[in-house]
């Protein structure tokens, strides 16, 4: 991961993540529980998928979401957001022996979600929030090992000794907890937020810390907003690797609104476009879009 955001030492969303893994498991044993029409097991299983749900849900909402909410880009995406988790509860409340089409809505739904959540809202909140939102946001989660009271690590940003990480650091995906059923169609916990290893340029400016941020993972409502994020985060001199479906001109300008940028442009099109931009010293001479 990239030394700027510090994404590999992000607890909170770590832990969203491992868990999104665990529901999804959970929801593959219900799926197998209403094809059999056996209510007593349909039962057992949709509770199990609630127990998991209702608690991650709600830990989203107190902490993270409201903390994200405050900032205009993220709000109208956070409050979709939170119209999905009340439709969840009422796709799964829906859920029948028998009813593969009815399971195949919610699942359906939860798939999707998680997908916004792990490939936009994830990484964006990774660069867009700064250490005293990340204090806010730990301190109010209610955590899952405590029994739902919220609290604030002595490190916020490194996980107790007795509470080890959800996911490894420096990964950027969360794996199946142990005895998850095979066969499982696994879940995509790409983040599109990486390090940059190519090779160096010859201004004497170290690229191997550069972050490369690729938008297309990331919803419109909240793409611009995730670079800006992102791009006030490089110190002087440094860059940032943006890989877009198109030539970025627009939020190229926006950028050089809000800092002197220089511009080199790595791969053009057709359905890639790969980009360094670079933070310069402050003269608008020096700024370049090209």
């Amino acid at each position: 991961m990239c030394s700027y955001c510090g994404c590999d030492s992000i607890e909170v969303i770590g832990r969203f993540m491992s868990e999104h893994v665990e529901i999804i498991n959970a929801t593959g044993k219900l799926r197998r529980a209403v094809l059999s029409a056996d209510q007593g097991e349909v039962a057992t299983t949709k509770a199990a998928v609630a127990a998991l749900l209702w608690p991650h849900t709600v830990a989203e909402e107190a902490g993270l979401f409201r903390v994200m909410a405050r900032d205009e880009v993220f709000a109208a995406h956070i409050s979709s957001l939170c119209d999905e988790h009340e439709a969840l509860s009422g796709l799964l409340d829906a859920v029948r022996p028998g009813d593969a089409s009815g399971m195949a809505r919610f699942e359906d739904v939860l798939r999707e979600h998680i997908e916004k959540e792990d490939n936009g809202l994830f990484p964006a909140a990774a660069i867009a929030l700064d250490g005293p939102d990340w204090v806010e946001v730990h301190a109010v989660t209610p955590h899952s090992h405590d029994g739902g009271a919220s609290h604030v690590h002595a490190e916020p940003h490194q996980p107790a000794a007795d509470h080890p990480p959800d996911s490894a650091p420096g990964t950027a995906a969360a794996t199946a907890p142990h005895g998850a059923d095979e066969g499982e169609e696994p879940m995509n916990h790409t983040v599109p937020l990486a390090t940059s290893s190519g090779g160096g340029c010859t201004c004497g400016h170290d690229t191997q810390a550069e972050p490369v941020l690729d938008v297309r993972l990331i919803p419109h409502a909240i793409r611009h907003g995730s670079v800006f994020g992102a791009f006030d985060a490089v110190p002087m001199g440094g860059a940032l690797v943006l890989v877009a479906p198109h030539n970025p001109l627009p939020l190229l300008t926006q950028l050089a609104e809000r800092a002197p940028i220089g511009v080199e442009y790595l791969v053009e099109g057709p359905d890639e476009w790969r980009l360094r931009i670079r933070r310069i010293a402050d003269d608008p001479a020096l700024s370049s879009v090209s």
